[in-house]
């Protein structure tokens, strides 16, 4: 086989190697477009805060917010002093609505007019 036969298959081989590499770049890029527009279309749109004015929690004053915690499109509020027990107040994200208060096991039963059973010993007399 003549030498210049041979370099032009060579030749050809690598511009159909190269082209090939070019349409399949071109194919994913076309692929990873379809791909985003489907995501952004199936995206529900976000709305925003409305506003709420002034929240007054109806806590008694020295009440302080000792931590905060958000979860299920609800606020967590953990409340000390104010002569109350520390107690966790639970509010609406969206409405800003005071859904309920959680007292500790201890707390609850002292607001409740009653005093938690008495823990056993697992001490043994010797």
């Amino acid at each position: 086989m003549n030498l210049a036969v041979l370099k032009s298959i060579t030749i050809g081989m690598g511009f159909l190697i190269v082209g090939g590499l070019a349409a399949l770049g071109y194919g994913a890029m076309q692929q990873a477009g379809k791909l985003k527009l489907e995501k952004a279309e199936s995206a529900p749109a976000l709305e925003a805060p409305k506003p709420f004015g002034l929240l007054e929690l109806k806590e008694p004053a020295g009440t302080e917010i000792l931590e905060l915690a958000t979860g299920d499109g609800r606020l967590f509020l953990r409340l000390g002093g104010g002569g109350k027990p520390e107690r966790i107040l639970v509010l609406d994200a969206k409405t800003a609505t005071v859904l309920g208060t959680i007292l500790p096991t201890k707390a609850a039963g002292e607001a409740a007019g009653t005093t938690p059973p008495p823990a056993e010993s697992s001490a043994s007399p010797k």
